[in-house]
């Protein structure tokens, strides 16, 4: 018996270190309870392999989200709750009540239009292609990369925006022809020229949808989630 409110987008290798992952987009029938996104289709990248607690503890999320300094191997502070969604759909995935292949990526958007390209790890992790024919389907998308410098991010700035985490990298990401998402540090929320601040929550993500790569929107947000407190000013 298969879990019809998730599919699985690919199952391979990553991108990053060439470790096993899949991609899970989850919501298909039932909205997703971020209230900050809005309904919009979420997109998780995690090691097929191990449980994705263990490859926070153990360093082995390098395989997804790369050299992101909001891992808990680096500097810490990611705002996702790893022992949550993330947790419950590997379990799923690994499971039983598993999850089917899409091999229409149309039909996932007969509920909502949009999509979030990585409610956990970075899309980079997965071929450009995959993310390429999900957006391709959608009224809209949003998503970030922390490996906008790699090589292997050549392609992406067409749909992710360029992880940010200071005035240099999103001057250098600008340079390079990336929109960008700069996060700042708590009570941080002085934007620099071409920069405005987040809308949410009076906006929400799928209705403002800034932060696509495509529209080369320059954002800042504060620091938020658990987290929040290790990001330095």
């Amino acid at each position: 018996m298969s879990n019809d409110n998730s599919v699985i987008a690919y199952e391979g290798v990553s991108r990053i270190n060439g470790a096993p992952i899949v991609v899970i987009i989850s919501g298909i029938l039932e909205p997703s309870s971020n209230g900050k996104t809005g309904d919009m289709l979420q997109a998780y990248i995690l090691r097929s392999d191990i449980p994705p607690l263990e490859a926070l503890e153990t360093g082995k999320d390098s395989a997804i989200c790369g050299g992101c300094p909001f891992r808990k191997a680096l500097r810490g502070g990611c705002y996702v709750n790893v022992g949550q969604a993330p947790r419950g759909i590997w379990e799923c995935y690994k499971n039983g009540a598993g999850y089917e292949y899409c091999t229409d990526p149309a039909s996932l958007f007969r509920r909502t239009d949009r999509i979030r390209l990585g409610a956990y790890g970075d899309p980079v992790a997965a071929p450009l292609e995959m993310w390429q024919s999900l957006v391709s389907h959608s009224a809209g998308w949003t998503g970030y990369t922390h490996q906008w410098r790699a090589k292997m991010a050549r392609g992406f700035s067409s749909i992710l925006q360029a992880s940010c985490d200071s005035i240099a990298d999103q001057e250098e990401a600008t340079a390079r022809g990336w929109g960008t998402f700069r996060v700042s540090a708590l009570g941080d929320r002085d934007t620099v020229p071409g920069e405005f601040y987040c809308p949410a929550p009076a906006i929400d993500c799928r209705d403002c949808l800034r932060c696509d790569g495509a529209s080369g929107a320059a954002v800042l947000i504060e620091a938020h989630g658990s987290g929040a407190g290790k990001v330095a000013p």
